[in-house]
């Protein structure tokens, strides 16, 4: 027997035998039955990788796999899109947060823009939108102001949007230069079995 060998060795101090890798990783694999006590501790110290080979790859890929399974987070939005308005037209522009929760106070902002608040539009009616309770979003209030000059140039608006504990949501809505373009059609009407052409202009 290997261990009861060296323990019998007279005048010598009792060090257990060093082993290769070959022969720890055999006993670890086949098992050291009752042969050597030594093999049995270097088996131990040898770690999972010798005990269980195919374990270290599923542990390195464990973490993608998880990342791959988890369900991708929610955006923000905002409509409607585009994200424009004219001057002298009033639009309403609705903000959907991507986290909702109970009793939270929406945060609606102007950060910035080439457009001058104030001056050249109006940010109002800032108002919350829940249901049951819970805050989902926001909406509000953009009136552009007409202005004599036609060559100013469309311009934009930066605003920012937030809710209680949520990252803020920052956004751009373009203040397109002069009025809204009319759309007409010359005729309303066609008979049937006809064919005619609409001009729209």
């Amino acid at each position: 027997m290997i261990a009861s060998t060296w323990f019998r060795r007279l005048g010598r101090s009792a060090s257990p035998p060093e082993f290769s890798a070959a022969q720890r990783s055999s006993a670890c694999r086949s098992g050291f039955g009752s042969e050597s006590l030594d093999l049995a501790s270097a088996c131990a110290a040898s770690g999972v990788r010798h005990a269980v080979p195919g374990l270290r790859p599923v542990l390195l890929w464990l973490p993608l796999l998880l990342g791959l399974a988890a369900p991708a987070a929610a955006q923000h939005s905002l409509s409607p899109t585009p994200a424009e308005l004219y001057e002298g037209e009033t639009r309403t522009f609705t903000v959907v947060f991507n986290t909702a929760g109970i009793g939270l106070n929406p945060t609606v902002t102007v950060t910035g823009g080439t457009a001058t608040n104030n001056t050249d539009y109006t940010l109002s009616n800032i108002q919350t939108i829940a249901s049951a309770g819970i805050t989902t979003g926001a909406s509000f209030d953009i009136a552009g102001t007409t202005d004599s000059s036609n060559n100013e140039g469309n311009e934009t608006i930066n605003i920012q949007a937030y809710i209680d504990g949520d990252e803020r949501f920052n956004f751009t809505i373009t203040l397109k230069d002069g009025a809204r373009p009319a759309v007409s059609i010359d005729s309303s009407s066609i008979t049937e079995g006809q064919t005619k052409t609409f001009t729209v202009s």
